[in-house]
């Protein structure tokens, strides 16, 4: 079982490759896990929301739970809107690194708490044993690499 991401380019790249060869060479099937499902385990609660730093003041996350969000990559203010706006009086659960960069803004949110992500490498075999994981292995990618973007302003 192999997280796809989002996260690194690179280490979601280097991640699925060696996945892959030692999938191949073995013979034993692989399969994919969204890396932001691997980090809601081992947290139970009604509303989780797993967040990679993504710079810039933007975050990688989903929320699962009383209310669902797929992925994205946005300005975590407009996440903490959306939060508002939903009406919930449910905790929130904000799990993931970093969050100390996210603390201010989290605070317009009554009922909330910032966890660590812990025991990733279990949450993805959790996953996989609740029949969340896939054998389609293409990376989750949520923004273009930034590699991408230069060629691009450059008009290339």
């Amino acid at each position: 079982v192999v997280s796809l991401g989002p996260g690194s380019f690179t280490g979601i790249r280097i991640g699925l490759s060696t996945a892959l060869g030692l999938s191949k060479g073995s013979g034993i099937p692989c399969y994919g896990v969204d890396s932001l499902l691997s980090r809601i385990y081992p947290y139970e609660g009604k509303i989780r929301i797993p967040l990679m730093d993504a710079r810039r003041g933007n975050v990688y996350g989903a929320s699962y739970g009383v209310v669902e969000k797929e992925a994205f990559n946005g300005p975590f203010v407009e996440l903490i809107e959306e939060l508002k706006a939903s009406g919930s009086e449910e905790e929130i659960l904000f799990i993931g690194e970093k969050l100390e960069n996210f603390h201010e803004d989290a605070q317009a949110l009554m009922n909330h708490r910032l966890l660590p992500a812990k025991e990733l490498a279990k949450g993805v075999i959790q996953a996989y044993q609740e029949g969340k994981a896939t054998r389609d292995l293409r990376p989750i990618y949520l923004r273009e690499a930034e590699a991408k973007q230069r060629l691009e302003a450059k008009g290339c």
